[in-house]
């Protein structure tokens, strides 16, 4: 009878330990679904002490909600990031965290959005790569347009065509027309080109005066006034040596007519009178 009682009282004992022990593991059980791990590992721990049982159970349990509160602070710390748009940062946090956690489809999840977010990124950085070249390939473009102009622009005015170098310069402008430095260019050659064309009526003018001394036959006034000319408009000097060297041909004045006619030589309009006075100077 002793033995009876003793083994009902050892029985009595456990079953109220595991029933204890049940209600610790269900107030885990509870603390878990609220998502509270870290005291659902403290109430698993006070199970363990008391359990007799289920110590596998209780230490597997414990570590699953050890892993689980990791993978939290990584989805944490990863999601900050993400906030932040600092995706590299998070992709490094990222792989990390998958090669603790490599099956983790939450930590998988934040991976693909981080992985699109850096492409998107690098797409975007391309595009703007491939904008600025191409902006720099139009300026370099603009650049050497620009400087063609002005070189035909130089080269115009140095043969005195000041409506081709006022268009080369017009184009030139248009392209930078912020540009002070071409549009006083411009205002100067026609500012050139109206001094120029004063000039050619003056020159016609006077020359016209000599025209009319040689057609009246008066040589010594036509001799006079072309060596003015000369001196006074040397662009205009072939034609004007032209009509001198006549002058002093009538004059019978040859060695002046033979400096005046020197500079007809290659002249392929004046040769006429360039082989004519040659022969009366050797004869």
């Amino acid at each position: 009878q002793s033995n009876d009682e003793l083994y009902g009282l050892k029985r009595q004992i456990k079953n109220q330990a595991e029933e204890k022990v049940k209600k610790i593991l269900d107030q885990a059980e509870s603390e878990i679904e609220k998502k509270d791990y870290k005291k659902a590992i403290e109430t698993l721990k006070l199970a363990q002490k008391v359990a007799v049982s289920n110590q596998s159970e209780i230490e597997n349990k414990i570590e699953n909600l050890e892993k689980q509160i990791q993978i939290n602070n990584y989805l944490t710390d990863i999601t900050k990031l993400i906030d932040k748009k600092d995706y590299e940062n998070a992709y490094t946090k990222i792989d990390e965290a998958l090669q603790n956690f490599p099956d983790n489809e939450e930590l998988q999840s934040k991976n693909e959005i981080v992985v699109k977010a850096l492409e998107e990124i690098q797409e975007a950085k391309d595009k703007a790569e491939e904008a600025k070249r191409r902006r720099e390939d139009a300026k370099r473009e603009r650049e050497n347009a620009i400087n063609n102009f002005k070189r035909e622009a130089k080269k115009y005015e140095k043969d005195k065509l000041y409506d081709e170098a006022i268009e080369s310069l017009t184009k030139a402008l248009k392209l930078t027309p912020q540009d002070k430095e071409i549009a006083k260019k411009i205002e100067d050659l026609k500012l050139d080109k109206k001094k120029a064309i004063e000039r050619s009526n003056q020159y016609i003018k006077e020359f016209s005066n000599m025209q009319k001394y040689f057609d009246s036959k008066d040589y010594e006034n036509a001799a006079e006034t072309g060596e003015s000319l000369l001196k006074k408009y040397p662009e205009n000097q072939e034609t004007i040596s032209n009509l001198l060297t006549e002058c002093y041909l009538n004059l019978e004045k040859y060695e002046e007519a033979s400096k005046a006619v020197n500079c007809l030589e290659n002249n392929e309009q004046y040769k006429d009178i360039y082989n004519y006075s040659k022969g009366v100077f050797e004869y």
